[in-house]
């Protein structure tokens, strides 16, 4: 089944101002699907920072240790009793 062509209502618009404004239509549309594309690129690229920086803050990290001491252990400096 063939559908019949869309009907444009232009009223007073001539056939050159009807021309333009599709013409208008079509290369916004065109930066619209330019803008989406480069959006996903972007946002992958986003993702691939993120895991990176993941992977580099994991790669990064100290493990700092500390021994824990209770007051027996300490070593105060030796003092002479008068």
């Amino acid at each position: 089944m063939q559908k019949n062509e869309p009907m444009i209502v232009a009223e007073d618009y001539s056939t050159k101002e009807i021309y333009d404004w599709m013409k208008k239509k079509i290369t916004a549309s065109r930066m619209l699907d330019a803008a989406l594309a480069e959006r996903e690129l972007l946002k992958q690229a986003l993702a691939d920072v993120n895991l990176r920086i993941d992977e580099l803050t994991s790669s990064s990290a100290l493990e700092l240790l500390s021994k824990i001491q209770g007051p027996t252990h300490l070593h105060e400096p030796h003092q002479n009793n008068l």
